[in-house]
């Protein structure tokens, strides 16, 4: 009998010893389960913070910091941008090298790009008390599962993270005022590729107001379709900083009817930062590209160069390149400039004082073609700070001579004197310069047109999805 008694008691023994084992591995389980969730919602919060500062990443980021509108030794006073050309105007006094047609254009759609987003985003931020409130629910030590949602009178927010990949979604509940678009409620998701270390984001205001933009390290693209009035406003724009290349195409509708296409890429080479496009509003008929030339280091426009085709009666069509000058610095001989009415070409003007009309000369083939030299005033774009210290921009129309490529920039003091005995002109912008901007509008011109024609409405807006 004591046998049998010490053996059940032996068998209790054990089994309590077995207890204390199981309930000591559980209590270690869940330390490690803890420590391992603990872990994991620190790396989540880790994306989580990356997802959220994609959401104010900006394209400027992508591109040289000289480039951008806001950078600070290119602001100017806007009354040194500001001329009254109708008396004459000392040469040394007129600004150059601010941004041409075609990179404006590129800072332009950036700008509505991020200004239909800042709406969502100022103030007390909807998106930014959801995202705190994610951040938060991570924070918690009470937190026992990743994924998560979240409803409030303001918004409701979601957190999801599955196989790699972090989702957010953050749903406005009541309306908000936006300049053109009224009251809109806006719905925003966010999604991080961990692996492909990709960010997309998308804004949703309706079927004609909506926003995509995908982010990594390298590469930022964007979409936006805005529907304002009777109008709808497309674009799309590419920043790829390994390659240093971009692209950007927009559109705009009306009717049915397309009112306004443009397209152009930058490309950026050593120091410089070539930009090809098709886009001149004051070009009386635009039939033409052109690439500008800039100073990576300071983003001043150096130069640009011109290619257009124009039929002339008898000869039929004819394709020339002409180089652009400032008046200042790209060449000698000129002191001052008078434009009794301003337009963007063909102007009546004089210069150094004279009474005389200035006067181009013409090439000629039994007609008189395109002119040899001339001056026009372009479109320039600066930028400078307002009474509240935002960076505005101001459209300059700025007097800028024009010389044909090949034999008339060989000839061209010649030419000048001839046709203005008063005158006696030399170029002397660089001639690297010179030199490259011609080069780089014969490579970067090629193929030009077919890029543009392959980039399309439909294509964009399968990006934007």
């Amino acid at each position: 009998e004591k046998g049998k008694i010490n053996a059940i008691t032996d068998i209790d023994s054990a089994n309590s010893v077995a207890d204390e084992i199981v309930e000591d591995f559980k209590q270690e389980a869940k330390k490690v389960v803890a420590k391992q969730l603990a872990a994991l919602r620190a790396e989540v919060k880790g994306y989580l913070n990356a997802l959220t500062a994609a959401l104010n990443a900006s394209p400027y980021d992508y591109i040289p910091a000289a480039m951008s509108p806001s950078y600070a030794a290119n602001l100017v006073n806007e009354s040194d941008v500001t001329y009254d050309f109708t008396s004459f105007v000392n040469v040394s006094s007129i600004k150059y090298g601010g941004f041409g047609e075609q990179w404006n254009m590129f800072t332009d759609n950036v700008n509505s790009v991020e200004s239909f987003y800042k709406y969502l985003n100022t103030g007390d931020s909807v998106i930014t008390l959801a995202t705190n409130a994610l951040v938060s629910h991570l924070d918690s030590e009470y937190c026992d599962e990743i994924n998560y949602s979240f409803d409030s009178e303001k918004f409701a927010a979601t957190l999801e993270y599955t196989d790699g990949k972090l989702s957010i979604g953050v749903g406005f509940k009541s309306g908000m005022t936006v300049p053109l678009l009224g009251e809109i409620v806006p719905q925003v998701s966010a999604t991080y590729d961990v692996a492909k270390g990709e960010k997309e984001v998308r804004v949703y205001v309706s079927e004609t107001n909506k926003a995509r933009y995908v982010v990594t390290a390298d590469k930022f693209e964007f979409g936006l379709d805005a529907g304002i009035k009777q109008a709808q406003y497309l674009t799309y724009c590419e920043f790829d900083k390994t390659n240093g290349t971009g692209k950007i195409f927009e559109t705009i509708t009306a009717a049915d009817k397309t009112v306004k296409k443009a397209y152009a890429e930058y490309h950026i080479d050593g120091d410089y930062v070539e930009v090809v496009g098709n886009k001149a509003e004051g070009m009386t008929g635009f039939e033409k590209q052109i690439n500008e030339l800039y100073n990576k280091n300071t983003g001043k426009l150096l130069t640009f160069d011109v290619k257009e085709t124009r039929n002339f009666p008898v000869v039929g069509n004819i394709t020339f390149n002409c180089v652009w000058f400032n008046l200042s610095t790209d060449l000698s001989g000129f002191t001052s400039i008078k434009i009794p009415e301003l337009k963007s070409d063909d102007v009546d003007l004089y210069v150094n004082g004279s009474a005389d009309l200035f006067k181009p000369t013409y090439n000629k083939k039994v007609v008189n073609t395109n002119r040899k030299f001339d001056i026009e005033l372009r479109k320039m774009y600066f930028h400078y700070l307002d009474d509240e210290g935002k960076v505005q921009t101001k459209e300059v129309l700025t007097p800028m001579m024009f010389i044909n490529e090949g034999d008339n920039l060989a000839s061209y003091s010649t030419d000048v004197h001839s046709a203005n005995s008063y005158i006696d002109s030399e170029i002397t912008l660089d001639e690297a310069i010179l030199t490259k901007v011609q080069s780089d509008h014969a490579t970067l011109l090629e193929g030009f047109d077919t890029r543009k024609e392959a980039m399309t409405a439909d294509e964009v807006n399968a990006f934007i999805g």
